[in-house]
């Protein structure tokens, strides 16, 4: 008789290779750069925060923040994510007319995919922007602001709903 008791299964080494793939994924992407280097060129335009330099170094500062807010984001989905087995991958329809592709692109944005493919609301994307925004916002300006926290929120996620229709329609950005 077999001891009931014996050694845990092993667990299949696919599933976290998958997931450190789509992190690396996304953190090597243009979109990555774009979003560190766009927002950080208008902060610098802008002064913002007044108390960082107006020179290259201050926008170092500044392109350091966005690139150190997009990393804390995409961790923060990502392992919120694996520890409750949803897929935020974006998989592109690839047919149908305009309007359902476009729909489908924006669907795949506010929603995550449960192992069986259900899709549901995408709460680790949404956290972890929040989260990360409210991490910004302590190390650039001493204090936190969650309706401002909550509109960049919503501003990340129609960027990517964007990025994913030129994505659906275009191929990879």
């Amino acid at each position: 008789m077999a001891n009931a008791v014996g050694p845990a299964p092993r667990p299949s080494t696919e599933r976290p290779r998958g997931r450190w793939s789509a992190l690396w994924d996304e953190l090597t992407s243009p979109a990555f750069l774009l979003g560190s280097l766009g927002p950080a060129i208008g902060d610098q335009l802008n002064s913002d925060p007044a108390s960082w330099r107006g020179d290259a170094l201050g926008y170092g500062f500044r392109l350091g923040s966005h690139a150190s807010r997009l990393l804390l984001e995409g961790g923060a989905a990502h392992g919120l994510a694996a520890a409750t087995s949803l897929d935020l991958r974006f998989r592109a329809k690839g047919h149908g007319s305009v309007a359902s592709r476009i729909r489908h692109a924006a669907l795949e944005a506010v929603t995550a995919r449960m192992p069986g493919g259900t899709r549901i609301p995408n709460a680790p994307r949404m956290a972890g922007t929040y989260g990360a925004v409210l991490a910004q916002q302590r190390w650039q300006y001493g204090q936190v602001r969650p309706r401002g926290a909550a509109l960049s929120t919503v501003l990340s996620l129609g960027i990517d709903v964007a990025v994913n229709v030129i994505t659906e329609f275009a191929g990879s950005p």
